[in-house]
């Protein structure tokens, strides 16, 4: 299953998933997004090689623009379930 992981802090929870479920059973994480460009998660992400981006609302003009951007995003990455 491939699984998409929105986040805007740390990346702890986003950690636990990479070390415990990550590559496991046919679990994937294949992208990380959040709402914050200098999110920890980000930097997590990109070490363990999961592709990610930000989405900050200031960039899309309105958070509704924002959320249809991150969920094409997704969608282009063939995401089947998103986490918090």
């Amino acid at each position: 299953m491939r699984v998409g992981v929105l986040a805007s802090g740390r990346g702890t929870n986003l950690q636990a998933l990479l070390d415990r479920v990550h590559g496991r059973e046919g679990i994937e994480i294949v992208a990380v997004a959040s709402d914050k460009p200098g999110a920890r998660a980000l930097e997590r992400a990109r070490a363990a090689g999961v592709e990610c981006a930000s989405f900050p609302v200031a960039m899309h003009g309105e958070r509704e623009s924002r959320d249809r951007a991150m969920a094409d995003w997704m969608r282009e990455r063939a995401v089947e379930l998103v986490v918090l």
